[in-house]
């Protein structure tokens, strides 16, 4: 079931794009503290992300869901290359 609706109907709908999917899906997993954001952050590097793009996402992530919980996904998305120069 999981691996129909999120990958399959959910991820393969036209109504957002898989760079607006993969913003989404990385700030509720750094919110939520999940193990997942890894998986996540390396997909959005590979397809392109920028930092510029993620350390918005980071932002948002600190403003609304807490600080700790976007310097946790900061220190994951430098560790991983995805944003050499956050902090």
């Amino acid at each position: 079931m999981i691996t129909r609706l999120a990958w399959g109907e959910l991820w393969s709908n036209d109504d957002l794009t898989r760079r607006e999917r993969s913003l989404i899906t990385t700030g509720i997993l750094a919110a939520l503290g999940r193990e997942e954001l890894v998986l996540h952050l390396k997909t959005a590097k590979r397809i392109g992300l920028s930092e510029a793009e993620l350390r918005q996402v980071l932002m948002h992530v600190a403003i609304y869901a807490g600080v700790p919980a976007a310097n946790h996904a900061f220190a994951l998305t430098k560790e991983l290359g995805c944003g050499e120069e956050m902090s």
